[in-house]
């Protein structure tokens, strides 16, 4: 990903910036939660099974419930506090079988 949109994060500050907001809550999460994470999810079978079976659930909730009310062609557009948000659902990938994808 990084060598296909090089030049475009080179050239763009901002982007830079809501790089950031989106990395933050996820960096907290990651330092605060880190013994705990270590300790009791990693390597847990069934925190894995379980985040896979109530993540697919979710998706297909999603797929059948909820229609897109806009679109983001451009990630300038993204202002910091869709970041935020965007960095605080990321944060939830730190449980084995969560995927950010």
């Amino acid at each position: 990903m990084v060598a296909l949109y090089f030049n475009k994060l080179m050239s763009n500050v901002k982007l830079w910036g809501t790089i950031l907001y989106a990395f933050i809550p996820t960096a907290i999460v990651g330092l605060v939660l880190y013994r705990p994470i270590k300790e009791i999810l990693i390597g847990n079978s069934t925190v894995t099974l379980l985040a896979l079976f109530w993540g697919g659930v979710a998706i297909i909730l999603l797929e059948l419930f909820y229609t897109p009310k806009s679109t983001h062609d451009n990630v300038d557009k993204i202002t910091p506090r869709q970041a935020l948000i965007i960095g605080i659902i990321q944060s939830v990938s730190v449980i084995p079988g969560v995927s950010r994808a």
